[in-house]
């Protein structure tokens, strides 16, 4: 016999709905947070490892507090393509989802 708030497998319960959530509500404000306060550290470790450029180097898109530095046009480009392929892998995988839920019902 099983429970009413029991998931089909392979499904998230609605008690770990909740839970998500509340993970998702606390999680966000304080890596905002600790990103404002590491801000400068940030952008100096990024400068230095290469993701981003120096002011010298006159980026075509300066971030903000960032002391001029910023990205330059093959950075902004990889970043385009990698959120691009984000954007495509997440609604492959919610269309993916939906259809299984079709064959469910």
């Amino acid at each position: 016999m099983s429970t009413p708030n029991a998931p089909i497998r392979g499904q998230v319960s609605t008690d770990e709905q909740l839970i998500l959530m509340v993970l998702a509500v606390l999680a966000g404000p304080t890596l905002i947070g600790l990103l404002v306060v590491f801000w400068r550290q940030v952008v100096a470790w990024a400068v230095r490892v290469g993701v981003l450029v120096p002011a010298r180097a006159h980026p075509l898109l300066e971030l903000p507090s960032a002391g001029g530095a910023g990205v330059d046009l093959p950075r902004l480009a990889i970043a385009g393509a990698v959120l691009a392929g984000v954007v495509v892998l997440s609604g492959s995988l919610a269309r993916r989802a939906w259809l299984r839920r079709q064959m469910i019902r």
